[in-house]
């Protein structure tokens, strides 16, 4: 019990201090993530401007409800640990799978917008994501984030196109 108590007061701890000193954009991003309101409330400064800056500042998309919910799930990933976020935002239908940092693979099907929740710590962190439009028409926009910012992203607007993202968390 002792021998626990000194690893987590010696080892854990410390490690946590250390991160979160040499690591300050994770400091901000689960800042960030608590003070988020609903999409369609008005957002504090810092939520706002971290909006635009996700958004590109294209105002046609800082003005749209489905865009800004996008956003909102990407910085909302600064309070999540070893959790990473599938965010898709498409005009069609899509059918993505997910292999997490386990080596778990499963397969989800939707349209629209949605984020998708998935373990990415473990193995060093490696990810891989194929996600389809099943359609001939329409957009397929795709982020990975985590900590509050985006890992990578791809998109595509080819008849039944298929964006694949591999790599590794933060």
């Amino acid at each position: 019990m002792i021998v626990g108590f000194l690893a987590i007061f010696f080892v854990v701890i410390p490690a946590v201090v250390y991160f979160t000193i040499t690591n300050p954009q994770s400091a901000n991003a689960r800042n960030l993530a608590l003070q988020i309101s609903p999409v369609n409330a008005n957002q504090p400064e810092a939520v706002e401007n971290e909006i635009r800056f996700i958004l590109q500042n294209d105002p046609n998309r800082i003005n749209n409800i489905d865009w800004r919910q996008t956003a909102l799930d990407i910085i909302i990933t600064g309070n999540t640990g070893d959790t990473a976020k599938l965010v898709i935002h498409s005009t069609t239908s899509w059918s993505a799978v997910v292999q997490d940092s386990n080596f778990v693979q499963r397969t989800v099907d939707g349209s629209g917008q949605r984020s998708i929740d998935f373990h990415c710590g473990g193995f060093g962190g490696v990810y891989s994501v194929v996600v389809q439009k099943s359609t001939d028409y329409g957009v397929l926009n795709v982020y990975v984030a985590q900590d509050g910012r985006i890992l990578k992203q791809a998109n595509t607007a080819a008849d039944y196109g298929v964006v694949s993202i591999a790599g590794n968390c933060a």
